[in-house]
């Protein structure tokens, strides 16, 4: 049910910062009462100095504060579409997207010829210390830079909590596999069972996999953009 239909039930958003804030305010602008419920922090790495490679490849917007230095015109090549407007946001003017996997990001990077010293991936670290995108580059002979690292925070925020205790939580958002994983791990087991009483949606089939992995939710659903997530809810 729409926020603004029910003042009382609320859409809980677990991405992280940055980005947390604007998926919020897009929730709020389409009448839904909107709760940030990140399980993840992002710690950015340093700026990194100018990079001589032809092109860069990212797997996440949370990459592009460590890229600050970097020439604009540089290709980038995106992950898809959201993370390709961000760096356009961001200044870069020669970007180019993927459709939104990591297996289409690697097929744009062959159909244009690039791989070796010519490109590098600016990417994450997990929770785990595993690095996104290293896979790729090591079957495109690119190179590899850290740009920032994902870590588990001590509890879900507390008006989180206390909603979904309370049974006002319509639907959880979900925007990454590993956002989720956390989610869930910060979630006591005592309030898992109000997810039957709501919608789940996820940003891809990944995503859901994971959500619904030992999970009973009323609905699971995938699109994109958030907007077109926010307008499905009934």
């Amino acid at each position: 049910m729409k926020g603004a239909q029910s003042a009382r039930q609320v859409v809980l958003v677990t991405r992280p910062e940055p980005g947390l804030s604007e998926t919020l305010a897009q929730g709020r602008a389409l009448g839904w009462a909107m709760l940030g419920a990140p399980g993840l922090e992002i710690i950015p790495s340093a700026p990194l100095p100018p990079l001589a490679a032809q092109a860069l490849a990212i797997t996440s917007a949370q990459a592009l504060s460590a890229l600050q230095n970097q020439p604009r015109d540089r290709l980038l090549l995106s992950v898809g579409e959201a993370t390709g407007d961000r760096a356009r946001a961001a200044g870069f003017v020669n970007v180019r997207s993927a459709g939104g996997t990591a297996g289409q990001l690697e097929g744009l990077c062959r159909e244009l010829g690039l791989g070796g010293a010519h490109l590098v991936f600016a990417c994450g670290r997990g929770r785990h210390g595993q690095a996104y995108g290293a896979e790729m580059a090591r079957r495109l002979g690119a190179g590899w830079q850290e740009t920032y690292r994902v870590r588990t925070l001590a509890a879900l925020p507390a008006d989180a909590l206390q909603a979904l205790a309370e049974g006002r939580v319509a639907a959880v958002m979900f925007c990454s596999t590993e956002s989720a994983a956390a989610f869930f791990e910060l979630c006591p087991p005592v309030l898992q069972d109000c997810f039957a009483a709501a919608d789940c949606l996820c940003l891809s089939e990944a995503i859901a996999r994971r959500a619904a992995e030992g999970v009973r939710w009323r609905k699971v659903m995938i699109a994109s953009p958030v907007s077109a997530l926010l307008h499905q809810l009934s």
